[in-house]
């Protein structure tokens, strides 16, 4: 300890030797400046871990002293981590344990300078003012110079920066730095502890100790909590703003909350603490950022990068990156990912009540940068992604800074990072009926909702854009979007609306002389008449939609008809035909680079070469299948191949595999939405089961099927259902096995499918093993 027996003699020796001065031993002391641990403190076990065991290493005598620099945002509660630390600590800094606020964030004062801020610590352990050093450096030795041999723990709150810090360090073993600040202090040698906000179960622990006749409702305290964002310092607030008003249930806050822009303004007349601290941040920002944070309270989306916030701002892109950088250092934004910036919902909410006093005319310029951004980069995005010739070419920024994108893998992770942000700005156009934005926008996320989801949402995208199209009275979209919206519905089993939506299309088309649209829609017109078991009338619209690519020239669209007349000449048990308009498909899409039509071609290749009875070749072309699809974030095809590489596993004998591989594609089909895909992959898991000796399990997998199947519309799904479950009802020794065979057989007959002679030939086979008139 400082006492009079070494701390006088240390003091002299330490002044004497140095400064060549005579100056009498000071009054030290065991100083220990903590404040007032907070009795409503919750959680932060691991950061308060680490501290802990830093302790037990500033212990040793060969540990250097350890630093720790805990950093978050305004309101996390930094301060008290470290205080409390610090008095769970206290036992193992017999020295002193001392708190110093350098107000690098305090509203209305200026951060301290190291010099004064050695003045005090100097002060604290017993050093007049008189026998202070001048220089600050020599204020640094001499503070270094007195604790050379104790074990002192020093917390220095609200931190500027290092150069603010290092000046401050003893250099002493056995002593333990915790420094708290808004930024992070890399450039600071020592150990980061980033402080994110409470859990909610903790915010709610924290808010009932504040507040403790709340705790009857806990639903409406996690609520209340979650509103600000799970903040201690907003939860301190709320709790005071509660515990004044002894009338008041959790309900009457959380209306006041949920009043929205209000909030912040009513607990602003309770507490000016997160005003201040808010406002403090923001006026230390140069003018750039200041700019940068209102407009960023303009984002519709959740999260932004260098390059939108560049089109927000009309600034550069490097530009835009050292402003977010910068705040991002403040903690006025978070970094969830790489390059990837947002802010916390207070923040956001202060930043947008700052930017609703910019005019009006700057704010719209600022959005129309921003909307124009998105749709640019989104459109060279789809370039890559889309599965047919756009009717409508979207309309590019050429002002724009966008990202590299060029090829599918760039296409499919951009569209995934922006996805929602893209689908704010289409909710923010509707608002604003900017309907050729909404209309636009949605175009260019088309072909991801396609392959990606969900389509519950994209149908309401789809729908709106629909709308909106007509609004304008731009027929060309119009066109876009019902060929959009028929493939949508189509995939989610409504094919009536499916054929209603394409075949407006299709009329659109004709009565404006739009070949490429009348060949897009009679392409997925086909699709749809083909799962509608109409092969025919299936082949015909596929026939006249090649006719018409070949004559413009537009190889995928040829490519995606070759597709679907391939599938439905196969389902019409043109098996020698339909593998060679596969081929010639599969060639074009390889030539055009178009690798999601590749993926599809080969699924489809897998399927029929395992009806060929080639199953090694078909688990070729489906792993290939799969890899691509999944390469791109495909899900609707990863789904595909997944449940036809169940299949060929099956007859090849892996059970384990087929079971892993189907029930993979099911969990995919159902976050889709796809009722058909799952239908397929119950039917499917039903067949492995019984084959497996599992018939109860079967029949429940083909029940399952044969609901999906009933709601998707396909009456060839509901056969293949009812085909498993007769199969298994006989395993079983039920009598309905028989009756559901032959429902299934009027179905196949009724289709034309070729499904219906190998099942005539096993009813026949069961008729022979049977006594007549059974069954």
């Amino acid at each position: 300890m400082l006492g009079a027996a070494d701390g006088g003699s240390t003091l002299n020796q330490v002044a004497g030797d140095q400064y060549n001065i005579h100056m009498p031993p000071p009054v030290p002391s065991v100083a220990v400046t903590l404040r007032r641990d907070t009795p409503a403190f919750c959680g932060r076990e691991p950061e308060l871990q680490r501290l802990f065991d830093a302790a037990l290493r500033a212990a040793q005598a060969d540990q250097v002293v350890a630093v720790h620099a805990v950093d978050g945002m305004p309101g996390v509660g930094k301060t008290a981590l470290a205080t409390h630390a610090g008095h769970r600590l206290a036992g193992h800094f017999p020295d002193g344990q001392l708190f110093l606020d350098l107000h690098g964030h305090t509203e209305g004062q200026l951060p301290v300078e190291p010099a004064d801020a050695l003045a005090s610590l100097l002060g604290t352990i017993g050093v007049a003012p008189h026998f202070l050093p001048t220089a600050i450096e020599d204020r640094s030795a001499l503070w270094r110079g007195l604790l050379s041999d104790k074990r002192l723990l020093l917390i220095l709150d609200n931190a500027v920066g290092r150069a603010q810090v290092e000046p401050l360090l003893p250099g002493a073993v056995g002593c333990l730095v915790i420094v708290t600040s808004r930024r992070r202090l890399t450039a600071l040698q020592g150990v980061p502890i980033p402080l994110a906000h409470l859990s909610p179960a903790e915010a709610k622990q924290m808010f009932v100790r504040l507040a403790p006749q709340a705790a009857a409702d806990s639903a409406g305290v996690l609520e209340l909590v979650g509103m600000v964002g799970h903040l201690p310092l907003a939860i301190a607030m709320l709790a005071g703003l509660f515990n004044g008003h002894p009338t008041w249930q959790t309900r009457d806050l959380l209306t006041r909350l949920r009043a929205g822009k209000n909030t912040l303004k009513h607990l602003r007349a309770e507490d000016r603490a997160m005003t201040a601290t808010f406002d403090l941040s923001y006026q230390s920002l140069p003018v750039d950022q200041q700019r940068l944070l209102r407009l960023l309270g303009l984002h519709p989306g959740e999260d932004i990068d260098g390059y939108a916030a560049a089109a927000l701002a009309g600034v550069s892109l490097g530009d835009a990156t050292e402003q977010l950088e910068a705040l991002y250092n403040d903690h006025l934004v978070e970094e969830p990912s790489y390059g990837r910036y947002r802010m916390h919902d207070l923040v956001r909410q202060y930043a947008r009540e700052l930017v609703a006093a910019d005019p009006s005319t700057e704010r719209e310029a600022a959005l129309n940068r921003l909307l124009s951004y998105y749709q640019s980069a989104a459109a060279l995005a789809d370039r890559y992604l889309t599965r047919h010739t756009r009717t409508a070419p979207p309309s590019l920024d050429t002002n724009a800074a966008v990202p590299d994108i060029n090829g599918l893998s760039d296409a499919a992770d951009w569209m995934q990072a922006e996805r929602s942000n893209v689908v704010a700005c289409i909710q923010y156009a509707l608002a604003q009926q900017q309907y050729d934005r909404v209309v636009g926008l949605t175009d260019t996320v088309a072909s991801l909702f396609r392959g990606d989801g969900p389509w519950n949402q994209a149908l309401t995208l789809h729908t709106t854009a629909l709308g909106a199209a007509r609004a304008t009275g731009d027929r060309l979209a119009e066109i876009a979007v019902l060929l959009d919206l028929g493939v949508l519905q189509w995939f989610t089993g409504d094919l009536a609306k499916a054929r209603a939506s394409l075949e407006q299309g299709l009329t659109l088309s004709r009565a404006i002389g739009h070949q490429l649209g009348e060949a897009n829609c009679l392409a997925e017109l086909g699709a749809v008449l083909q799962s509608d078991a109409e092969y025919e009338e299936s082949c015909a619209a596929l026939e006249e939609a090649l006719q018409i690519f070949e004559g413009l020239d537009d190889r995928l669209g040829q490519a995606n008809a070759l597709t679907h007349l391939s599938a439905s000449f196969w389902l019409m048990g043109r098996h020698q035909t339909a593998p060679a308009l596969l081929d010639r498909a599969l060639a074009l899409y390889r030539e055009l680079g178009q690798r999601i039509g590749e993926a599809v071609a080969l699924s489809d290749l897998g399927a029929q070469r395992e009806g060929l009875g080639d199953p090694e070749g078909a688990l070729e072309a489906l792993t290939e299948a799969l890899e691509i699809s999944r390469g791109l974030h495909h899900r609707r095809g990863e789904a595909n191949a997944l449940t036809r590489l169940g299949s060929v596993r099956h007859t090849l004998g892996d059970t384990p595999g087929a079971m892993a591989a189907l029930e993979t594609a099911l969990a995919i089909f159902r976050e889709l939405g796809h009722r058909l895909g799952q239908a397929k992959a119950l039917n499917r898991m039903g067949t492995v089961l019984l084959d497996s000796g599992r018939p109860t399990e079967a029949r429940s997998s083909h029940e399952r099927a044969l609901a999906l199947s009933h709601a998707a519309d396909s009456a060839l799904e509901e056969a293949h259902s009812l085909q498993g479950l007769g199969r298994a009802s006989l395993a079983l020794e039920e009598p309905d096995g028989h009756t559901e065979l032959r429902h299934a057989l009027t179905i196949y007959h009724r289709l034309g499918a070729g499904e219906g002679d190998q099942l005539s030939a096993y009813l026949a086979d069961l008729g022979e093993q049977r006594a007549p008139g059974e069954g």
